[in-house]
């Protein structure tokens, strides 16, 4: 069991959490949160993948209204889980953490509607240049055309997601990612979304360096 390593890592979040200004009332809703995932984390290695795991677990038994609020304080706590404190730098400067917890609307659609239609969506140039230059190096990567394809869409659906904003920041994308995942009931379903829109971010940030951050086709 790990139970100081979980409280070390809370006091430590808390602690940033306090120097950004954050409320009592702002952590007595993150302690709420971070108090239900315990169980699920705590038998565990202190690893990325077994983090995930438990995370699937604990979604699992929690209602899919309280996902995206639940998935931004899970996602921050992560790093001082970890007691990555080059993480915790780099989001910060990138103004990674969201103090007040932005409420995104869940997806409520049907996805296999919108998976059906998505190719016929009319898209800006920015979000076509985006599309083309990820095609292009997952094709450079290896990956099949119909795999490379699959992978374009979901990174479709989430710009589509991120329309209702007139200047989307890198947390309105973080957000509208963890909006977007009760669309998927597979965990396996889910880990690949979140695999595409974490390559697919630099493209649409227009990173001149984003081939770099997309794998090697198995």
């Amino acid at each position: 069991m790990h139970h100081q390593r979980e409280h070390k890592a809370l006091k430590a979040y808390f602690a940033f959490l306090t120097g950004k200004g954050a409320s009592a009332e702002v952590l007595q809703q993150r302690e709420h949160i971070l108090n239900q995932l315990d169980p699920y984390i705590n038998p565990i290695e202190l690893n990325g993948s077994a983090y995930r795991q438990a995370v699937d677990t604990f979604l699992s038994h929690t209602e899919k209204s309280s996902w995206p609020i639940n998935l931004i304080v899970i996602r921050e706590y992560f790093h001082f889980w970890q007691s990555d404190i080059k993480a915790i730098a780099a989001l910060n400067q990138t103004h990674g953490f969201d103090i007040h917890l932005s409420q995104w609307q869940m997806f409520t659609g049907n996805l296999k509607q919108i998976w059906a239609t998505l190719d016929q969506e009319t898209l800006s140039t920015s979000e076509i240049w985006a599309c083309k230059a990820y095609t292009a190096v997952l094709n450079q990567k290896g990956y099949d055309k119909e795999t490379a394809e699959t992978r374009v869409k979901l990174a479709k659906l989430l710009l589509i997601k991120l329309r209702s904003i007139r200047e989307p920041s890198a947390r309105d994308y973080r957000n509208a990612t963890d909006a977007m995942l009760v669309a998927f009931e597979a965990p396996a379903l889910r880990h690949l979304f979140l695999l595409v829109v974490r390559e697919f971010y630099y493209f649409w940030a227009g990173d001149p360096e984003a081939s770099q951050y997309v794998k090697e086709a198995v």
